[in-house]
Parts: C-alpha cells; structure tokens; sequence
C-alpha cells in the first residue's frame, strides 16, 4: 500500500515575514512498524475533570472551533532526541500565540495538534490551555469554561510528571540545592503553579461569588505551596541551560502576582484566616510584578498577562469594585498592543471597554462593532462585545438597539437568559412610556412571565444579578405597584455601575437626570416609595458629576425615610454605601469608613446583599492598601 501524506507545518528558522512560512511534507508508511509510525489517541483530556463544571448535553459551545474532545493528537513511537527541547517548544508557543492574537485561532490550535509528538510538549499543553482561560475569562459561558477546565487538567496532570521527586532529606526540613533541578523540573514547577491558579480562578468565574475561593481551600493551598517553591527557584537556581530557558521561567512568576492581586479581594475576616496558615496578601507587590514583565514584554507570558491585567481592570475592578485600578496603565498596554496587532478582538475589545469607560460610547459603539466583524470563529466573543454595545446604546438613551442587543444575548448567550430577557422587558418599557405605545406591554408581560422560568443556579446559588431580575420580574407579574415599572433601565445601569461609565460627561448625565427629576415628582404625588430608588438613582449621577454635596443630600433623605420603606428595602444599604463613596471621593477617608461598615454590618436579608458587599470590600481595599503606600 502506498504511504500516506501528513502535512507537518513546520516552524520557521529564523524571524521571516509571515508570508515566507512554508509547509513541509513528510511521507510516512503508516503500516510500517518503524519508529515514524503513529496512531490516533482516543483518551481525549479526561483525567483530573472538575465534575463542578460539567454542563448540560443540550448546550452546544459555539466558543471553541476545535473542541478538546476530538482526538487529533497523533502519538508516534519517538526517542527522546527527536523530540523538542524547551526552547524550542518556547519558540513555537511565542509564534502560536502571536497568530492567535491576531484572529487566526484554528491555526494557532493546529501549531500544537498537528506535531506528531503533540502529548510529549508540556508547552503546547499551556498554550492550549491558555487559550482556552483567556476565552473562559471573557464570555463566562458554561462549555468555555468546561473546556478551559478540561485544558487546565491536562496541563496539571503532565506537569505532576515532570516535577522533581521529593528527596528524604526535604522531609527533614533541610535546605534543597535548587541547582540540581533541570530546567525542564523547573519549568514544571512553574507550570503547575500556573495551572493551579487558572483552575482556581475557574472555579470562582463558574460560581460568581469569592465565597467559592473558601470552598475550595486545598486549590488555594496548592497555589501558595506551587509558587513558593517555584519563587525559591527563580531566586537561588543559577544555572540555567539559557536565557531562553531563564527569562521564560521568571516571566512565569508574574501569576502569583496577578494572583496576589485577586486574593486582596478576600473579605478581611477570610485574609485573617489565611494569614494563620502562612498565607500573606501584598497586593502592591502583585501590580509591580505584572508591571514589570508587561513593560519588558518579552515572552508569549508577557501578552497572557497584559489579557489578565485588562480583564480585571475593565471588569471586575469595574462591576465588582469601584473601578480603583489605574486605568492609565491599562490605556497603556492598549495602545501598545493595536500598535502591534491592530485587528486582533481582544485588544480592540479591550481598547473598546476604555474608551466606554470614559464616557466616550460613539467610539466604543464604533470598537465593539469592528470586534464582531474581524472574526467569526469564536462567536462567544460576539456575545461579550453585544452585551456592552447594549450598554452604550442604552446610556445614550438608545432603547431600540439596546432592546436588539438584548434580544440577541437572550436568544445566543447561555450565560444567563433570565437576565438578558428581563432586559430586554424593560428597554421595551422605556420605549413603550417614551413613544406612547401601551401595546408593547402585551409582549412586556409575557416576557416578564418567562423570565423565572430560566433560572441557573451555579454551585447551588442563583447568580446576583439573575436573582435581581427574576425578584422584579415576579413583582410585576403579580401586580405589585400596579405592573408599574419606574425608570427601570436606570435601575439595571446603578446594578451593572453603568452609572460609572458615563466618565461625568454632562451629555450623558443630564436627560438621565432630568427623567430621574420628573418620576420623583410622580411618585411623591402617588406617595409611592419607588421614589427612594429614583433618590438613589438621582445621588449617584450627582457623584459621577462631582457634586458630592448634593449627592449625600439625597441618600441622606433616603435614610431620614428609613422606616417607611418596606419593599425596596435594598435601598437604605446602598444609600449608606453611597454615602461612604462619595466620602472617599473627596478624601474624608475615615468619616468615608465609618460608613461603609455601617452599610456592611446593619443590614442583612435585602436584594443583591451580596453585590453590595463586594462594593464596599472594593472600597476597604481601596482605603487599606492606600494607606501602605
């Protein structure tokens, strides 16, 4: 039988021009017994599965274009000097990830399945699994982060075999000679440990809630011991093989960096906890770390972290906290990476975000819009850029696209339905008071009907902002207030801090206001006490102006009127919280803490209880780490 063509693409020698890349081809007798002969794998990932983040079969992931379950690594009976060295591994996952950044992911995924020897590289292990993280991170939908997951196992799984055997006299507590690991034992040890740290950070990302870092100590542990080690050798081994070898390991310790910037997001009582067992945060020394090997850029890690330092910055810091992180900074990494990549998604979604974060929504309308047209493979990153066009259509009063935005996530994202539905109702709602059309709420109502109906509870929890929808949905299906909604958009804008997006542009703010002035006057006609939450709403645009003194003038009205509210009652918290922001804002820091643990420790049992605290412990963080510089 004739031998059959493998194409094998093969990594160029030297820095050529992407268009001298050039495939070579390998005949091979697949039915020889000689070492060139391979078979297919049919193991697939398995091992180590978190079942945690198993999903439901009826999901389809329309995230990865080539799933991990298909068996396309190809083994070949191989003596070790045919296989890769680290550097060269190294050199093939720089030019993997560089095609990747620029929207070619299949053939970024193919730079790694396509080597017959695929399963022996612990580097093309990362890499893989790397992409899948960056992808979990951003979209949050279940089958990316099953995937990422399963990607993240196998990378743990190989370096457990690579790392160097404990020695009897390491039992006894003496001293090891880091200079007899190899660089292949030491680059395992710093792969474990970074794989450690994205299996931790997926289990947070699938439970949406810090507590879920508590519930699984033994992955913190493993992270604390990994990096340990691994920092002892970036500080004592001396006698690396190469600078190659050298610079990427040190550049694979900024992970305990950016991991040490996360866990100063604990509450402080779980910090306290941690430090009893030799656990200690330095959140300052973890910015430095990232800074550093950002502003080097050096190795594929380099981009990895700059991806991390974005998504935290532009997200989490922003929705969960409030929004502390030095944005100059990440402006910076943003335009040196368009310099580089002009059309890659990620950093023009990244450059999108910064430019909606200040206010700017027509240059980020313009930016979220070039992110969906430059690829189509990974359509989870569509529904990330919709979901904040929706917000810059809506801040801008845009309730028609905003309504089109939210009808797609409901009908293409799995991430929460229930969320995107009930948004979808109230843009609706705003057009129907806006333009006079009563015969929207016929749809309205049956939207606000289906909105339980979806559901999700992850890790047993129904998400924050899911609950919030579902709890308003079921209050306007019931009748309360008379299926009446006040203003209920700007009420999701104060959930998602959209609020803080506005950059206090008068522009932005100002019609906001002015409806916010005009339902006030309404509900005080009505005596209705939906007109604490159109004071919250009013007080926070005024903090986003700057007119902190007007500001505290409503939520302390608010708090005056304490008594009478009894079903909105998430209002008062917030208010104090409110009160506590607009205090650090004009630098009356203890004045600023005394409220923000009032709002923290008096009530308990309201709406989005949850997202409020992690607020406030943003604004303690903020206090805390301000104070030791």
């Amino acid at each position: 039988m004739p031998a059959s063509p493998v194409v094998v693409t093969s990594f160029p020698s030297s820095e050529t021009e992407e268009g001298n890349l050039k495939k070579m081809t390998a005949t091979i007798d697949i039915n020889s017994n000689t070492p060139n002969s391979y078979t297919r794998l049919d193991s697939g990932f398995d091992e180590g599965y978190d079942r945690s983040l198993s999903v439901n079969s009826e999901e389809e992931s329309p995230s990865f274009p080539i799933p991990i379950t298909e068996n396309r690594v190809k083994e070949r009976d191989v003596h070790d000097d045919h296989l890769k060295t680290l550097e060269e591994q190294i050199k093939v996952v720089e030019y993997g990830v560089e095609i990747y950044f620029q929207n070619r992911f299949k053939e970024a995924e193919e730079v790694y399945l396509n080597d017959p020897n695929a399963e022996h590289y612990m580097y093309y292990k990362v890499a893989r699994a790397y992409m899948g993280f960056i992808l979990a991170a951003l979209t949050m939908e279940r089958p990316a982060l099953k995937e990422a997951n399963d990607r993240v196992n196998a990378v743990l799984s190989y370096a457990k075999k690579m790392r160097k055997p404990y020695s009897l006299s390491s039992w006894f507590g003496f001293k090891p000679d880091y200079n007899e690991y190899t660089d292949e034992e030491a680059h395992a040890e710093v792969v474990f440990a970074e794989a450690s740290i994205m299996s931790l950070l997926l289990t947070f990302l699938s439970d949406v809630s810090f507590l879920a870092l508590i519930a699984t100590p033994f992955k913190i542990r493993a992270v604390h011991k990994a990096y340990q080690l691994a920092l002892q050798l970036g500080k004592h081994k001396d006698n690396w093989r190469s600078d190659v070898s050298r610079i990427n390991f040190m550049d694979g310790l900024a992970g305990w960096g950016f991991c040490q910037i996360i866990m100063s997001h604990l509450p402080e009582r779980v910090l306290r906890l941690l430090a009893l067992v030799g656990y200690e945060t330095k959140r300052e020394e973890g910015f430095k770390m990232c800074q550093d090997i950002t502003a080097r850029d050096e190795t594929y890690r380099a981009k990895g972290v700059q991806c991390l330092i974005c998504f935290y910055a532009l997200y989490i810091s922003q929705i969960f906290g409030v929004g502390a992180t030095d944005l100059e900074w990440v402006d910076e990494i943003s335009r040196h990476a368009l310099e580089k990549s002009p059309n890659s998604v990620f950093d023009l979604f990244f450059r999108a975000r910064i430019e909606q974060i200040h206010g700017r929504a027509p240059e980020a309308i313009n930016l979220f819009k070039r992110c969906i047209d430059v690829q189509n493979d990974y359509t989870g990153l569509h529904n990330v850029s919709t979901w904040d066009l929706l917000w810059c259509y809506a801040i801008q009063g845009e309730w028609r696209r905003a309504s089109d935005c939210a009808s797609f996530l409901e009908k293409n994202c799995n991430w929460s339905k229930a969320t995107n539905l009930y948004q979808w109702a109230c843009f609706q709602y705003m057009i129907m008071e806006e333009e006079g059309k009563p015969e929207l709420m016929e749809g309205i109502l049956d939207a606000m009907k289906r909105v339980p109906e979806y559901r999700r509870r992850f890790a047993g929890k129904t998400i924050p902002p899911e609950k919030f929808a579902i709890t308003k949905a079921q209050h306007f299906t019931e009748g309360k207030w008379g299926r009446k909604l006040h203003l209920p958009a700007y009420e999701l804008f104060y959930m998602w801090n959209i609020f803080n997006n506005s950059g206090g542009k008068k522009e932005l703010l100002d019609p906001i206001v002015s409806r916010i002035d005009q339902k006030i006057q309404s509900l005080k006609r009505d005596e209705d006490e939906n007109v604490f939450v159109m004071l919250l709403l009013k007080g926070v645009c005024l903090r986003n102006y700057g007119r902190h003194e007007e500001a505290i003038s409503c939520f302390r009205d608010i708090l005056d009127a304490e008594q009478d509210i009894e079903e909105v009652t998430y209002v008062p918290p917030h208010a104090a919280m409110e009160i506590g922001l607009s205090l650090l804002d004009v630098g009356q820091v203890d004045e600023a803490k005394s409220w923000l643990h009032k709002a923290r420790d008096d009530y308990t049992g309201f709406l989005v209880e949850s997202l409020a605290h992690l607020r406030i412990h943003g604004a303690l963080c903020q206090i805390r780490y301000s104070k030791c510089k």
